[in-house]
C-alpha cells in the first residue's frame, strides 16, 4: 500500500529533479541569449578562442543561421562556408554600435 508521504517524498525528488537540470541548462542560454539567428557579426580568433563582434547596421563577415544550447553556426559572407563554434571556444561577445550622424 503507497502511503501519502512515499508520495510526496517522490513529488519532491521529482520536483527537485527538475529544477536541477533547467539550471544547468541556463548559464550557455544566457550567454548566447543576447544573439540571434540572422545577425551579421564578425569574428576574431586567437589561439583557439573566438570573440564575436555584433555588428549593427554593418554586414560584414559572417551571419548567424543558428544558436543551439552549447554552440553557434555562422555563414560566410560569400555564402560557401558554414562554422560551426562550441560555446567554450567563445572567449567574448562584444556588441559595437556606430554612432548616428
Amino acid at each position: 500500500m503507497i502511503r501519502p508521504r512515499q508520495v510526496f517524498l517522490l513529488a519532491a525528488l521529482i520536483l527537485v529533479g527538475a529544477i536541477t537540470a533547467a539550471d544547468a541548462q541556463e548559464p550557455t542560454k544566457r550567454f548566447l541569449g543576447k544573439l540571434k539567428v540572422g545577425q551579421e557579426v564578425t569574428l576574431k580568433e586567437a589561439n583557439g578562442r573566438y570573440e564575436i563582434i555584433v555588428l549593427k547596421r554593418l554586414p560584414l563577415g559572417h551571419k548567424i543561421v543558428g544558436i543551439g544550447d552549447d554552440y553557434i553556426e555562422l555563414l560566410d559572407v560569400s555564402g560557401v562556408t558554414t562554422t560551426i563554434i562550441p560555446v567554450y571556444s567563445i572567449r567574448s561577445i562584444t556588441r559595437l554600435e556606430l554612432p548616428q550622424k
